[in-house]
């Protein structure tokens, strides 16, 4: 009787595990096979539920704001179990943040796609119309794609992080971020003084001031002025995730660490580069150098000047600090887990 009660015991334990999704933080000793990892289910627990015991769920006010410090034990015990393993995916998803260098890397998904051979489905739209028909549109699309090829595909485009269980097929997620003030200054500028067709359209559709400075664009809330954007797109989706909220922070956290199999830096765009070679070789190149025409081929010299002279002003860079706080905190976390994954990847 007693032993049947201790496996019974463990068989609650392990599906407690697997639905918990804990089966991503993995004990240091143990890696699975990249067909393994590829094969593997992910979590069949809601992806919007918040853990009762979640650090930030119990420090935040009614407004969402955090309370006093955040507590980042949590993450850093997931992040530390995580190993440096090669996945086989049939389908990549690149959901592009704005001003992340997502139009270079597109371009390089494009250029490799051929030789790698996999389907390449690009969608310029913007993740504001990232809507439930919007992701029916995308599933069919792929769904589509991966049975005519009966192989592989990269899906890219503007668009939150969305659950894509229902295709049936193993999935990763990669993407590129920024630090938080250039990416906001850079946004800012693009929509401010952009001298193409359709920035210009947008500024007179939506009464935009092109000389109105990043305080004044900030409480009116202007286009390429939305904060945490980066913190949105890891989020999701729901309501909740549309303002810096601890809840939403949370839930990119754990997107972070158990949906993305990279990360890169626009700051260290080479070394990511790399990185996505090794953890997903059948999407990428282990080394590859593109053209500066493709690497800079939104490099602005006068935009430049401008962005470099508002990093200078102490008191900007504190306005969108405090803007973008969980953009902040969210930042710093992952660029220590790339850094971390590097190490352990053995790059560099």
């Amino acid at each position: 009787m007693l032993k049947r009660r201790r496996k019974t015991i463990c068989l609650i334990a392990i599906v407690i595990l697997l639905s918990s999704g804990a089966f991503f933080a993995l004990p240091k000793g143990v890696t699975p096979t990249s067909e393994e990892r590829a094969s593997r289910p992910l979590a069949k627990s809601s992806p919007n539920r918040l853990s009762a015991t979640s650090p930030l769920s119990q420090r935040s006010d009614k407004r969402g704001k955090p309370k006093g410090s955040i507590s980042m034990d949590r993450y850093n015990r997931i992040r530390d179990g995580l190993r440096c393993t090669r996945l086989n995916p049939r389908l990549l998803l690149f959901p592009r943040v704005p001003k992340c260098a997502s139009t270079s890397i597109s371009t390089l998904l494009y250029l490799v796609s051929k030789k790698y051979q996999y389907a390449f489905i690009e969608n310029t739209d913007g993740a504001r119309a990232w809507t439930p028909n919007d992701v029916k549109e995308a599933t069919d699309k792929i769904a589509k794609t991966l049975a005519q090829n009966n192989s592989r595909a990269a899906y890219v485009r503007h668009f939150y992080y969305n659950d894509f269980r229902a295709l049936g097929v193993p999935y990763s997620y990669i993407t590129f971020i920024r630090d938080p003030v250039e990416r906001f200054i850079s946004s800012y500028l693009y929509y401010h003084k952009s001298d193409l067709k359709h920035i210009k359209a947008l500024r007179w559709r939506e009464k935009i001031d092109s000389n109105e400075n990043i305080a004044e664009c900030l409480k009116h809330k202007r286009g390429g002025c939305e904060t945490n954007l980066i913190t949105r797109y890891f989020c999701g989706s729901e309501t909740f995730c549309e303002k810096g909220s601890a809840l939403a922070l949370d839930h990119a956290l754990m997107h972070l660490l158990r949906r993305f199999a990279v990360v890169g830096l626009v700051e260290d765009l080479t070394t990511s580069i790399q990185l996505l070679g090794h953890v997903l070789p059948r999407f990428f190149p282990r080394e590859v150098k593109l053209p500066d025409s493709v690497m800079h081929r939104n490099a602005n010299k006068k935009s430049e000047k401008d962005k470099m002279a508002l990093l200078r002003d102490e008191e900007t860079v504190k306005l969108i600090q405090k803007a973008n706080w969980a953009d902040v905190v969210f930042y710093d976390f992952a660029k220590k887990l790339f850094y971390r994954r590097i190490k352990m990847c053995g790059i560099g």
